[in-house]
């Protein structure tokens, strides 16, 4: 029986004939321990641990990643400015430092071959992987289109250090195949277009790739990524193996493409690596790649992860036992003759890209502004957007006409496969300059889509660069993204969606294992009782539309582009509906007001009020005056407010209301004071009526806000607080400082009675009530003035900073301090018993109750 190394060996061959698929990693003895890589890495960068390489690279190693994760900020990257790049990066003089201590990877490398193995090295960090990490991904990538001459430079002197590297390897290891480790791509996209990477990594690759093959040196490349586009250029340089080869390059194709030049390993995607996977869904989906695969030769099946071994230990020997299965049953000999030298047939990767038939100087200039925004190109940018508002063009077209227009068709190209990664950062940053180049001429802010998102990667899981992306794309859509970060708990993601009023948590994962995470999300959104507040998207490599299903998350994206349009599509969606019922309830109450106020001037109160009900909804027979002694039943909650009595702050009704006050006002504090149209319009639909040219700074907070009506000409400063459960007039002319406070609930004066009482139902409930606030004409109110329940305060006055005014002030008056001081004990007297008007038909607690 041959040794899995000569299986593997006859594998190579384009006519080659193995006798068996090899199980996963057999064939592959791993070579630890040599001094380059411990010595590269540092001595401080252990396991669980976090610290920094050779080249001051930061690391952090979690107990649950396989491998180190670089954590790469402003603070902590190495490469702050490419133009400069060798006052940043230095590389190790390797022969002075690492001459000695080879011994134990030698004895490794013999016992590998000993076991009938090839003796495997791993070199990890590759070219593309090393720039960003001295840099950051984002600026890695557009410094091929900012800065290619430098880029150049800097992949030459990485492509040397790792030349000197692998001769080392080789001169003193003898190795009989080095897994270099590069990913090009995501699960679905190459990071670059093809072009780029031909440009600026193919020549070093051949140059690195061409030398182990010179050396007799089998060479095997670990690329987890959508590498289909380039398939026949890696083979070309040089790449014998292809490791790490995920499903969605979809093997079968790449088989008949490659006609035996280069063998593929992988197909088992890490979504069958969790935890609940069952033993039968796991051998299923083996047995289906293995049928698929297998017979078209040059494929090795095994976790597409860079070493051996699953995540989750129980699915390794089923995935063994499927290939043993395989092997056993009667196969024809895999035979492929040599490919011809001219190709009629290449990988359809993507769709073709549509080529533009309009010149750049052509068209009006808001397409212009388009097509430019697509190529980032924010110079010209800046000029076509400056020479648009001269022409009389609104800022608001100039963004959603030109800007968001451009942006969301090239999220569509990305999403197609046309667009890269180096596109999508080049056009943010210019959205960035250009938006805020429009800032002072938008008047209504444009498109800006209402709503906000928290995104993170989930706790466990290091991996940002699927989360940077989705972020990229949604900020360019106009969205409010909160960046929470990778490794983020679960309580996090939930406690941000409440702090921050969060329409969408939106949160990533790389490893399977973090996977349960995402289940942890939804559950704690039902327990804080904001599930059905927030939409919960997911994505990342190992999640499937099926997990989302099954966990109840909203929705699955699987790339950047359609995870920012779902998003900006549910926010428009959520608050289009908001806005047609606001604008409902601002109706009605119009109609109740105009109803009440004809009704007063003819002093028909009694008619009043049946009209009244009958407008909302409520016509309902009339009712016989009650008994004496007996208190009026009112039909609800916001009734018994107006009424002066007991009511439930925590009833559906009133949560309601608070609700649609709460999702207003916090839409108007995510506009700037220049957004003066988009401004009014929440105004008049939040409160209960605003007069002319009064206007609020923000930010802003009420109650219920429709129980406020403003009148004309008032100014309020920011963070104007009005607690408005009862009715809060203002008059015309009225200055308020910043941080005033309006109150009108009041809650019982007894410990017990504020804690409970009895409802009208005779059930225990937290009760308070409510007395309004009126204001009259020409008042000015310092800073940080508080405004008590129950108080008027009249004509032209006056109040000082800090004031907290308590009693009604006359007109024509001026009133200033705080003297907090005792004003007398509080006793039985306090009770809401000696209070029926207030108490209604509630009651309180007797002390054995």
């Amino acid at each position: 029986m041959a040794t899995p190394a000569r299986i593997l060996r006859e594998t190579l061959k384009v006519d080659g004939r193995p006798e068996r698929q090899l199980k996963q990693y057999e064939a592959f003895g791993m070579v630890w321990g040599d001094p380059l890589g411990s010595f590269i890495m540092g001595r401080d960068a252990v396991k669980d641990g976090k610290g920094k390489d050779i080249f001051g690279i930061e690391y952090l190693f979690p107990k649950d990643e396989p491998g180190r994760v670089p954590h790469i900020t402003e603070e902590t990257k190495v490469l702050k400015d490419i133009t400069h790049w060798r006052d940043y990066v230095h590389f190790p003089d390797l022969e002075a430092n690492c001459s000695e201590g080879w011994e134990f990877a030698q004895s490794m490398a013999a016992k590998a071959r000993e076991e009938g193995k090839l003796a495997t090295v791993l070199m990890g960090c590759g070219m593309f992987e090393m720039c960003h990490f001295l840099m950051g991904f984002e600026d890695a990538l557009t410094a091929f289109t900012e800065h290619p001459t430098e880029m150049h430079e800097l992949i030459e002197a990485i492509c040397e250090y790792r030349m000197t590297y692998l001769r080392m390897l080789v001169e003193h290891i003898h190795p009989d195949c080095v897994l270099s480790h590069d990913d090009w791509g995501t699960s679905n996209s190459l990071f670059m277009r093809p072009e780029i990477w031909r440009e600026f990594y193919k020549e070093p690759y051949r140059r690195f790739y061409g030398y182990m093959r010179e050396q007799g040196v089998i060479a095997m490349h670990h690329a987890d990524s959508y590498c289909a586009p380039i398939i026949l250029d890696m083979a070309e340089i040089g790449i014998q193996i292809w490791q790490g080869v995920l499903p969605e390059n979809d093997i079968p194709v790449l088989q008949e493409e490659l006609q035996g030049r280069m063998v593929l390993m992988g197909g088992v995607g890490a979504e069958i690596d969790r935890a609940d996977v069952s033993e039968e869904e796991a051998r299923a989906y083996v047995s289906a790649l293995l049928e698929e695969c297998c017979p078209r030769g040059h494929f090795i099946p095994c976790i597409t992860y860079g070493l051996a071994g699953t995540i989750f230990k129980q699915l390794d020997p089923w995935i063994d036992d499927e290939i043993e299965k395989y092997n056993q049953k009667l196969h024809l000999p895999n035979y492929r003759p040599a490919a011809p030298v001219r190709r009629t047939r290449k990988v359809q990767a993507a769709a073709p890209e549509v080529k533009e038939e309009v010149k750049e100087e052509t068209g009006n200039i808001l397409e212009q502004i388009c097509r430019t925004q697509k190529k980032g190109q924010a110079k010209k940018l800046l000029s076509l957007c400056e020479e648009a508002i001269q022409q009389g063009i609104s800022a608001s077209r100039i963004l959603n006409e030109g800007l968001v227009k451009g942006m969301d068709s090239l999220g569509e190209d990305f999403s197609a496969g046309r667009a890269f990664v180096p596109e999508m950062l080049l056009a943010a940053k210019s959205m960035s300059k250009a938006t805020e180049y429009l800032k002072p001429y938008l008047q209504s802010g444009g498109e800006v889509v209402p709503g906000r998102v928290c995104i993170g990667t989930v706790k466990g899981d290091m991996h940002d660069i699927g989360k940077n992306l989705v972020k990229v794309m949604m900020e360019g859509s106009g969205i409010e993204v909160i960046d929470l970060g990778c490794d983020v708990a679960a309580e996090t993601f939930v406690e941000t969606a409440i702090e921050k009023q969060c329409d969408i948590i939106c949160c990533s994962a790389l490893l399977t294992i973090t996977m349960p995470v995402m289940r942890q999300i939804v559950e704690l959104c039902k327990e804080k009782g904001i599930r059905d507040q927030v939409s919960i998207h997911i994505g990342g490599a190992p999640i499937t539309p099926e997990f989302c299903q099954e966990i109840g998350a909203d929705c699955y994206t699987d790339d950047a582009g359609e995870a920012a349009r779902k998003a900006k599509e549910v926010l428009l969606k959520k608050y289009a509906g908001k806005a047609a019922s606001v604008k409902t309830e601002a109706a009605k109450d119009e109609s109740v007001k105009a109803v009440t106020e004809e009704a007063e001037a003819d002093d028909q109160t009694g008619s009043a009020v049946a009209t009244i009900e009958a407008v909302a909804g409520q016509s309902k027979a009339a009712e016989p005056a009650p008994a004496a002694g007996v208190q009026k039943t009112f039909a609800s909650e916001e009734e018994k407010i107006f009424a002066g009595q007991l009511f439930s702050p925590g009833h559906p009704e009133l949560v309601a209301k608070k609700a649609r006050c709460h999702d207003l006002y916090r839409a108007y504090n995510r506009l700037d004071d220049w957004q003066v149209q988009g401004r009014k319009e929440i105004l008049q639909q939040l409160l209960g009526g605003i007069g002319e040219g009064s206007g609020l700074q923000g930010p802003i907070y009420f109650h219920y806000g429709c129980h406020t009506t403003i009148g004309k000409g008032c100014f309020m400063n920011m963070n104007f607080t009005v607690q408005d459960d009862a009715k809060v007039t203002i008059g015309d002319y009225n200055n308020f400082g910043p941080g005033v406070t309006i109150v009108t609930p009041v809650h019982p004066m007894l410990p017990d009675e504020r804690r409970t009482m009895l409802d009208e139902n005779g059930k225990p409930a937290h009760l308070c009530y409510a007395k309004p606030v009126t204001i009259g004409n020409d008042c000015w109110f310092g800073a940080n003035v508080t405004i008590c329940p129950g108080v008027t305060i009249g004509d032209n006055v006056v109040v000082g900073a800090g004031a907290v005014v308590t009693r009604d002030i006359p007109p024509n008056s001026f009133a200033a301090g705080v003297p907090c001081k005792v004003i007398r004990e509080i006793t039985e007297a306090d009770s809401m018993i000696h209070m029926p008007e207030v108490l209604g038909n509630n009651r309180v607690l007797e002390k054995d109750q």
